[in-house]
């Protein structure tokens, strides 16, 4: 299908506020994107693919910039280790949840991401201290779901892994980074089982236009959040979690 370049322009224009969101927050950029590219008229087989081309590049670059704005260390073992968990154990699920995609009704699964992403939201804005203890096997476990999300839908991936690790102890901004690279090398793996499985052709305007609106982001973003007070990003990201998850309510209820 051929798309008009006023679309193209809006599409640029909203990858770029919704990854501005999402490196600050570590989620939103495939959470929000998708139901409104839907809303858009392009498909779902045209949009998956898409952002999680978008987020293979743009994730490793939030992931730099958080680390040059001291967001994150990954020379740190700790960080290393925290991504590393995530980011394998992801790797499988994503792979699952394309041949979900593309076999499988994905009403109830999107009912339910959105349900969790906004108790997060809730859980996050209502519990000022954050004193959870580190658990390798929670954050596997959240990281093997986020992951399933993010090959059915393009999103739900972060609101997961970034509450996960902030329920674990790990500190917001920390959380944010770690989920930035662990978030690329996923939708690398999610990207190629679609370029395997799927009957639809990659829609490259598409592509392009949400890579373009999100590198313009990902800089100032990493540097926004680099000046926030720990306290206002957990605010931050509970407000942004109830917001995506209620965009993917509407998705979810809105009439095809």
């Amino acid at each position: 299908m051929d798309y008009m370049p006023q679309i193209m322009i809006w599409v640029v224009l909203l990858a770029f506020f919704w990854e501005f969101v999402d490196a600050s927050a570590g989620m939103g950029y495939g959470t929000a994107m998708s139901p409104i590219l839907l809303l858009m008229d392009f498909s779902p087989l045209e949009i998956v693919p898409a952002i999680l081309i978008s987020n293979i590049g743009i994730g490793f670059l939030a992931a730099f910039w958080h680390h040059k704005f001291k967001n994150i260390d990954f020379q740190a073992r700790d960080d290393i280790e925290i991504m590393g968990l995530i980011a394998v154990s992801g790797l499988l699920a994503v792979i699952a949840a394309v041949w979900a995609a593309i076999s499988l009704p994905q009403w109830v699964v999107i009912g339910y991401i959105a349900g969790l992403i906004v108790a997060v939201g809730i859980f996050m804005l209502v519990r000022k201290k954050w004193e959870g203890r580190y658990s390798p096997l929670r954050l596997v476990l959240l990281s093997f779901f986020a992951a399933f999300n993010k090959g059915v839908t393009g999103g739900g991936f972060g609101p997961v892994v970034v509450g996960g690790q902030m329920f674990s102890g790990v500190e917001s901004r920390k959380a944010v980074g770690i989920a930035s690279m662990a978030e690329s090398l996923i939708s690398l793996t999610g990207a190629l089982a679609y370029f395997v499985a799927s009957p639809q052709p990659l829609n490259w305007s598409l592509t392009f236009s949400l890579v373009l609106g999100s590198l313009i982001a990902v800089p100032m973003a990493a540097y926004f959040i680099s000046r926030l007070p720990a306290l206002k990003h957990r605010s931050f990201i509970g407000v942004t979690c109830i917001v995506v998850g209620l965009l993917t309510l509407f998705k979810f209820f809105a009439p095809s």
